[in-house]
């Protein structure tokens, strides 16, 4: 299954390109269609909150149709339709089409999902930590090279990244078809119902699911943990430290570099030095240090020299992924997945929203300790302990 898994990270990477490299231009091409009406800085939040919205409903259930139809055909539809949105947001001639199209990409976009689990399917248990740091790696690649090509070629026009994104995605599309084997033998394909299509009912039933509450917990601190810097790492460094667009740009490729290679070697490593509860702690730990050192930065070398800590603790999350991924069983991985993704959407609708309101107040109510905000996701990792420690004791029960 070697072969598969290369198959499967490259598809990954491809798609990850798909959704980068938009961003150069999507803005550009949202202020085109507004022709001076309105406000393009709000039309652009609503345009991304569009997309996860989408995504959190669509997610669980491409997942369970994996489960129940295979991962194949579901990622190729995946794929081929993200292309066809692609195409629209390329020639969409008015705003609407544009929202449109964004939302349908959403519906469509939740690629990582299968892959993920397939993943799983390919993947035995004491190693899926290590092949989901990869993917996680491999899905940071992409989205590193997406911008940078989205970017090139949006010198020649506003929508030539949409086309190049389309033809990225219709790749892997051809790879899903003629390269990529089906991970998951489905012998019986039984009804689809209404009720199964209910995105809501795949989130009820996951959590319904004896002890997997307390790592979905752990996985969506994390998850929200991960939204502070994406969202105020530019507003603080511009606010802190002068930062110019350049700096800026500089500060994320090496963070994502450094992002790509810790994920890729690290998370196999560490769990067998440490087993995964070991990986999860860990990583919280060089967040905690991290952060805490961020908030009483004061040059940019010193920002910079904190990055390795906040990249090692992008460790973490692969392992929680595994364990989670253990605590079900192979004909719901898909629908575990789904949740997963859906579960990480959601976060990213309310977790801007939730870190730029703390930044706001915290500069309002602390001035004389601006990195104050940076102390927050902190406080979020307390309870991860005590559940970490709750989960080690249920493990032990459940061997006795």
């Amino acid at each position: 299954m070697a072969r598969a898994r290369l198959l499967i990270f490259f598809v990954v990477v491809l798609d990850a390109m798909g959704i980068g490299i938009v961003f150069p231009t999507l803005p550009g091409l949202l202020r085109s269609l507004m022709d001076g009406s309105g406000d393009p800085a709000r039309a652009y939040g609503y345009l991304l909150s569009a997309y996860a919205l989408s995504m959190f409903f669509a997610s669980p259930v491409l997942g369970a149709l994996s489960d129940r139809f295979g991962r194949r055909p579901v990622l190729l539809l995946s794929l081929l339709g993200t292309a066809f949105d692609d195409l629209m947001m390329g020639l969409a001639p008015t705003l609407w089409v544009l929202y449109a199209a964004r939302v349908l990409a959403g519906l469509f976009g939740a690629n990582l999902t299968v892959a993920n689990a397939y993943l799983a399917d390919i993947t035995p248990e004491e190693e899926r930590s290590g092949a989901f740091g990869k993917m996680n790696a491999c899905f940071g690649v992409g989205f590193i090279a997406g911008p940078v090509l989205g970017g090139i070629a949006g010198m020649y026009s506003l929508r030539a990244p949409f086309f190049l994104a389309a033809a990225l995605n219709i790749v892997g599309g051809v790879l899903a078809v003629f390269v990529l084997p089906e991970s998951r033998k489905v012998t019986e394909v039984k009804r689809i119902t209404l009720a199964q299509l209910n995105p809501f009912a795949s989130l009820r039933n996951v959590f319904r699911l004896r002890g997997i509450g307390p790592m979905l917990y752990v996985f969506c601190t994390m998850d929200m943990v991960g939204q502070v810097p994406s969202v105020l790492w530019v507003i603080y460094g511009n606010s802190r430290f002068g930062w110019t667009p350049f700096v800026v740009g500089v500060s994320f490729s090496i963070f994502g570099l450094l992002h790509a290679i810790f994920q890729s070697v690290l998370p196999e490593r560490f769990q067998r030095w440490v087993g995964e509860r070991g990986s999860v702690l860990a990583g919280i730990v060089a967040d905690t240090v991290g952060y805490g050192l961020y908030s009483v930065a004061s040059t940019t070398l010193a920002a910079f020299s904190i990055l390795p800590l906040l990249c090692l603790g992008g460790i973490a999350l692969p392992s929680v992924q595994s364990m989670l991924s253990r605590s079900v069983d192979e004909s719901r991985q898909g629908e575990l997945q789904g949740v997963l993704t859906s579960l990480n959407s959601l976060i990213a609708v309310g977790g801007p929203v939730v870190a730029s309101s703390l930044y706001s107040v915290a500069r309002t109510r602390i001035p004389q300790y601006p990195g104050a905000i940076w102390l927050a996701p902190v406080l979020l990792y307390v309870p991860c302990v005590a559940m970490l420690l709750w989960w080690r004791g249920q493990r032990k029960l459940a061997k006795a």
